[in-house]
């Protein structure tokens, strides 16, 4: 009997391993693969950048400066090719030749050098500069680009952009439906509602720009100047 007891007992203690122990153990996922898109300074980290958005050819490519790329925000949204930036010195590509280089921003921000090399790279008539008398006139500059990529957009997105630039207009530079025009004071703020009608000269306000979006809160874009850069917008 106690040879059969201690059987018996085996068996119930085998198959409760069998029915709970072993499938109760949970799988271990294998360590997920990843990778770093990095350089030694920010101009080699925007071509690896470059590179892992458009790894074939280049149609066009926008150079903004390192020191103080204010001027990358808004021409992120345009589509059609990467922002890469440059030290001022040198245009580094990565060993890429694009069809076209477009400049952003004065010769303060890139350099007359730096316009020279593009020119020898891809012939003067493929060099193009998006510039204004400030960063919000860039930014209006380039605007109008994305008007001539894309067609009158639909939507205006609208930050405010001083110092070191702006946040707000970094993470919103991935969207595709509209231009990002910026602001650094209540006078360019107002200002606003003369660019957005250039957008769409003479046309309805439903075939051009329809809508706005501020991008951050009332403490960073307050709604007196929203509602100052969509005045004539909606008139």
């Amino acid at each position: 009997m106690g040879k059969r007891r201690l059987f018996a007992g085996l068996v119930s203690i085998g198959s409760l391993i069998g029915l709970v122990g072993l499938s109760s153990v949970p799988a271990v996922a294998a360590e997920l693969p990843w990778d770093r898109l990095s350089g030694p300074t920010g101009v080699e980290t925007s071509i690896a950048v470059a590179n892992h958005a458009y790894s074939g050819d280049w149609p066009v490519v926008y150079v903004a400066s390192n020191k103080n790329p204010v001027d990358a925000l808004p021409a992120a949204t345009i589509g059609d090719g990467p922002v890469v930036l440059t030290d001022g010195n040198t245009l580094n590509l990565g060993g890429k030749k694009p069809g076209k280089v477009v400049l952003l921003g004065g010769t303060g921000a890139v350099a007359q050098g730096i316009e020279g090399q593009a020119k020898a790279l891809v012939g003067d008539g493929n060099v193009q500069r998006l510039a204004g008398a400030d960063r919000n006139a860039t930014a209006a500059a380039i605007a109008e680009q994305w008007v001539k990529v894309n067609g009158n957009p639909k939507v205006v997105y609208v930050t405010k952009n001083a110092g070191a630039g702006s946040p707000d207009a970094v993470v919103a530079s991935v969207l595709r439906d509209g231009p990002i025009l910026t602001f650094t004071s209540d006078a360019s703020a107002a200002a606003l509602k003369d660019v957005i009608a250039k957008l769409n000269p003479g046309q309805v306000i439903a075939l051009g720009v329809t809508h706005i979006t501020a991008i951050g809160g009332t403490g960073v874009l307050p709604d007196s100047n929203v509602k100052a850069a969509a005045g004539e917008a909606a008139g």
